[in-house]
């Protein structure tokens, strides 16, 4: 969940990707990205043994990059797509957040099957209260055969179309483009599993230290609290999305809002990835218990979170 999409022999396309003509853009290994610890865009070109960074400003301003040349546009793009990925390189894919809206990063099939599977559970749901009856866990089991799902499936889209007033055939397409969208939420739903585990776990951890070390007990209060209000924040933008596509008929007639606030919610929430990248892979194989490995473990928690999420820094 952070790199631009690579150039592949014959892709290339001006239009669809970062394909600038100024000779700086020409060295080997150069690249935007932010500046660490900032939100400040910079454009890192290597020299030898080192990499010079430059400020965007500077850079325009030192090689002539005109505001009105086509490289100016690109750069423009480099900095809106920054946020989408951690780096660009010359040659690399405009991220398509920046085109249209899709997702550029990857999500493994079964986030779409998972998707597909509530989105179907609601339409059909939402059909059976529609004729009158009610879903309940022993109509749910009978629905397990796939022909029949399939056609219950049908039969939903012709009746919410019947209700909503459009053709048949929009609904099914509607259905499946907010198949694809949700997709992505619950890709990210996996992923933020393993910080609220990393959250959890702090408090056996810390018991495990109660009566050993009451300086280490003391720091995983300090972390436990400091790491709260941004659980709380991930948790308030999952909510609102499942909020906002708890109910099958507003998200196929509300279509292009309800995709707006979709993609508006994956966007903020991938982006907080880059932030939590190096943590969750630190933790993966962390016992939830008192060790050595855990205590090197919990000081470079420690000053992640003091760095990331004190009590004065805005996120």
């Amino acid at each position: 969940m952070g790199e631009a999409a690579k150039k592949e022999p014959g892709s290339i396309n001006s239009t669809t990707h970062f394909v600038f003509q100024n000779k700086v853009f020409q060295v080997e290994g150069c690249h935007f990205s932010l500046a660490p610890g900032s939100k400040e865009a910079i454009f890192n070109i290597p020299m030898g043994e080192v990499v010079g960074s430059i400020k965007i400003p500077a850079l325009c301003k030192e090689f002539g990059i005109e505001e009105e040349s086509a490289d100016y546009g690109l750069v423009q793009l480099a900095l809106e797509g920054l946020p989408y990925v951690r780096r660009i390189h010359p040659g690399d894919v405009i991220p398509s957040e920046v085109l249209d809206g899709s997702a550029s990063w990857q999500i493994d099939p079964q986030h779409e099957k998972i998707a597909k599977n509530k989105l179907s559970m609601l339409l059909v749901t939402w059909l059976v209260g529609a004729e009158g009856g009610k879903m309940d866990r022993e109509a749910l089991a009978s629905l397990s055969d796939d022909e029949k799902l399939k056609e219950r499936i049908n039969e939903g889209f012709a009746k919410a179309g019947e209700t909503i007033g459009i053709p048949k055939d929009q609904i099914s397409n509607r259905f499946n483009d907010l198949v694809k969208e949700l997709a992505y939420i619950e890709a990210l739903r996996d992923y933020y599993a393993d910080i609220f585990v990393i959250f959890k776990n702090l408090k056996p951890i810390q018991e495990s230290y109660s009566t050993q070390d009451t300086q280490v007990f003391e720091e995983i209060e300090r972390m436990r609290v400091l790491m709260k209000p941004p659980m709380a924040k991930i948790k308030e933008q999952f909510d609102k999305i499942d909020d906002q596509t708890s109910e099958i008929l507003p998200l196929l007639k509300g279509y292009e809002k309800r995709v707006q606030t979709i993609r508006d919610g994956r966007d903020d929430l991938h982006l907080l990835t880059h932030t939590w990248d190096d943590l969750k892979a630190m933790w993966k194989n962390v016992p939830a218990e008192r060790s050595e490995e855990t205590k090197i473990a919990l000081t470079v928690t420690y000053k992640f979170l003091a760095k990331n999420f004190s009590v004065s820094h805005s996120w």
